[in-house]
């Protein structure tokens, strides 16, 4: 049996998973006491990511100006 099948084979409690992360030099994701290594992402999709997010945070600025504007009338104004 090889070091990675045992590994593989061992049920690891979430700080153990906390303290392996730490120094990994992989992202993993943790399930039910089984450590899985996760894909890297690709330039490509880096681009689309952080392009999608920025947009998001343009939009969400300008929708929490607008509830922050509303909040901020006067009160004895009619609606």
């Amino acid at each position: 049996m090889s070091v990675v099948e045992k590994l593989e084979d061992k049920k690891y409690t979430l700080e153990e998973y906390l303290a392996l992360e730490e120094l990994a030099e992989y992202k993993s994701e943790f399930l039910d006491g089984t450590i899985v290594a996760m894909a890297g992402g690709k330039p490509n999709h880096n681009k689309i990511a952080n392009s999608i997010g920025r947009t998001c945070t343009i939009a969400l600025k300008d929708v929490y100006r607008r509830v922050n504007n509303l909040g901020n009338k006067d009160s004895t104004t009619a609606s």
